[in-house]
């Protein structure tokens, strides 16, 4: 009978031993965790605020970039970066000027990734947006990813209307924009101009928001249908 319950406890050490060692699992493992994703494709992605260590990465993936996603990005082709633009771009605040990166799980050296806003000195709670996703890993939801995280991060600080101004032939991010809910609010030959309401003013009234929200189904009817053609 002895013999039997020593055995019983032996057996139930383990399975013990390991749920000890689940309650204590350092926090700040679970916390990496909390910013590892999978693509459509099951590539494993990491996301965090970038800073000036990440220079090297975000040069390598800069580098990777096509003549068509580097015009779509900067508007212009863009063959580098000076010192002063690097320090502008990576020694940010990360609330008024924010930037997600995102890197492949498998590949620590190269940015594949970034979702940037920056705040309006006149405005605060409204922001600039600029979305890129190096060539190899387009079409897999990056970029949707980067701007939902965006967005999450804009809320958080107090932001709340992102402005895109996209290339007219930037078909995949009208797309994603419209699928996020932006609103067509301008345009020229070149590109269109979106916005994002991300929450509403606390006293905005009940007429207004009826009245609001029949304009701007009528203007994301428009975008839907040229976000469509597009593709």
């Amino acid at each position: 009978m002895l013999k039997m319950i020593r055995n019983s406890f032996l057996i139930l050490q383990k399975p013990l031993r390991l749920f000890l060692r689940i309650l204590a699992w350092p926090s700040s493992t679970m916390a990496k965790h909390e910013n590892i994703y999978q693509l459509k494709d099951q590539t494993c992605i990491e996301l965090g605020l970038i800073g000036p260590q990440d220079k090297q990465r975000y040069l390598n993936g800069f580098k990777r970039l096509s003549p068509r996603t580097n015009i779509n990005r900067f508007h212009t082709f863009k063959t580098g970066f000076t010192e002063k633009e690097l320090d502008y771009l990576l020694n940010i605040d990360n609330v008024h000027h924010l930037a997600i990166g995102a890197i492949d799980c498998k590949n620590r050296n190269i940015g594949v990734g970034l979702a940037r806003y920056i705040c309006q000195q006149e405005n605060p709670d409204q922001a600039e947006v600029a979305i890129t996703v190096i060539d190899e890993y387009q079409g897999r939801g990056l970029g949707k990813l980067l701007y939902q995280q965006l967005i999450n991060k804009a809320q958080q600080n107090g932001v709340n209307k992102l402005r895109n101004v996209i290339k007219k032939d930037n078909r995949a991010m009208l797309h994603i924009l419209e699928q996020l809910g932006a609103i067509q609010i301008s345009e020229n030959d070149q590109v269109y101009e979106l916005e994002l309401q991300l929450k509403r003013p606390a006293d905005f009234s009940h007429s207004e928001a009826s009245s609001e929200s029949s304009q701007k189904t009528s203007v994301r009817n428009k975008m839907t249908n040229m976000a469509v053609t597009a593709i």
